[in-house]
């Protein structure tokens, strides 16, 4: 298959800077925002959306619990896209529920609910792994979602591993169709403000480039980095 490049980033927070004019080098052909870039009740927002869709081929904006998408790059090539919220565990759904502000300003919002899209999305994701899997066998996938999909320590702030609010951001899915499949080459995600890039034990890339509030960036993001899937990618 043909070489994918994309850039990836993830938790721009531009309601936290002074405007939204974040400039940024074009140095793929294909983005990704995986969310947390700003607010929707601001339309700054939307006028950074379109700049970037007049410099895109093609732009994937990860955005709410009730579109998950698929888009097939090319012949070779799938992008599966959603929120995947996290799986709050009941030891830490206190702790959870009183910390994010979800759960505060987001009307009829509660940590059922979140748990509840968690697993709605995880199917939808898993049922179309598995059908991509069974009828396009030779057709690899990448998957982009805001919510973070490993407990993998390369993955995570070492300061925030034994976090009692944990599993508000992260949940381990490495028994699921969706992650160890082996159409599955790519896994890029939001949300920890925690920037990584390795490969898994079944092969998969795990990427996160993530800028972090204005008060407290993430040192390791880099709006110019390009993440290759293909051949190319696998081979490197």
């Amino acid at each position: 298959m043909s070489t994918v490049a994309f850039q990836i980033l993830s938790d721009l927070h531009l309601e936290t800077r002074a405007s939204y004019d974040f400039h940024f080098k074009q140095t793929a052909p294909n983005l990704a925002l995986l969310g947390d870039i700003g607010h929707v009740g601001n339309d700054a927002l939307f006028i950074f959306l379109e700049k970037q869709l007049r410099r895109y081929w093609n732009v994937f904006f990860v955005l709410g619990n009730h579109e998950p998408t698929r888009y097939d790059v090319n012949d070779t090539l799938a992008v599966l896209g959603c929120t995947l919220f996290s799986r709050v565990t009941q030891d830490q759904a206190a702790a959870v529920g009183s910390r994010f502000i979800d759960f505060q300003q987001i009307q009829n919002w509660t940590v059922a609910n979140h748990v509840d899209a968690h697993f709605s999305d995880l199917r939808w994701l898993n049922a179309q792994v598995s059908e991509i899997s069974r009828t396009q066998p030779r057709r690899q996938i990448a998957i982009f979602t805001h919510y973070s999909p490993t407990l993998d320590v390369r993955a995570m702030d070492e300061k925030h591993r034994d976090s009692v609010v944990m599993s508000g951001f992260a949940t381990d899915l490495s028994a699921e169709k969706c992650w160890i499949s082996p159409s599955v080459v790519m896994w890029a995600f939001g949300h920890t403000h925690f920037s990584c890039e390795f490969s898994d034990a079944f092969g998969k890339k795990v990427v996160a480039n993530q800028r972090g509030y204005a008060i407290d960036p993430e040192n390791a993001f880099d709006s110019g980095k390009v993440f290759l899937v293909g051949e190319e990618a696998n081979q490197g």
